[in-house]
């Protein structure tokens, strides 16, 4: 595993005991038991919403900017 991928390795570990449901992480290698899809390539910014979410009614900055959001960051940044 590399070690950009070990950085993301306790979030698997809250997979594994269900401490966690889901886990979007910038890997390229998942342990097999896990079902793993790849988004996106070389996006600097995605945006991702369940279908009937009220953002997708009017999709305006300031909308955007109100809602509550889950940042994904490659460097472990906020």
């Amino acid at each position: 595993m590399l070690s950009q991928e070990l950085t993301w390795q306790p979030l698997l570990e809250e997979l594994e005991t269900a401490g966690l449901d889901l886990a979007l992480l910038p890997v390229d290698t998942v342990p097999a038991r896990f079902a793993a899809r790849k988004l996106y390539d070389n996006l600097d910014l995605v945006i991702a919403m369940r279908a009937g979410h009220p953002l997708l009614a009017d999709p305006t900055l300031d909308r955007f900017c109100a809602m509550q959001h889950v940042v994904v960051s490659l460097m472990g940044d906020p």
